[in-house]
């Protein structure tokens, strides 16, 4: 029985903290710079994630891209329907004046 409730306690643990790594704000103070790594690794682009917030149902991005691009990604997901629906705007800076 001793070892059952060690059992538990692990796995709450570890539940619990990839819930807290993954929904919560100083979790995705974590996860940005490694994404943001990631991302600028696999592209030739300058790419910085200016706002990162991803929380049970909601995600939410503004990237930066070489200074010149910004792209604004939100909306829904839901883990148990595998299911994704964002949004996403972008503006095209040249110069002083901003193309949306």
């Amino acid at each position: 029985m001793k070892y059952l409730w060690w059992f538990v306690g692990i796995v709450t643990i570890c539940i619990l903290s990839i819930y807290t790594i993954l929904f919560t704000v100083f979790g995705n103070d974590i996860v940005r710079p490694i994404l943001e790594e990631q991302v600028n690794s696999n592209t030739k682009y300058d790419v910085k994630i200016d706002e990162f917030t991803l929380n049970i149902n909601e995600i939410f991005l503004k990237v930066n891209v070489d200074s010149s691009h910004i792209f604004l990604i939100e909306g829904t997901h839901s883990i148990l329907k595998r299911s994704v629906d964002v949004v996403i705007n972008s503006k095209v800076i040249d110069g002083n004046i901003a193309i949306k």
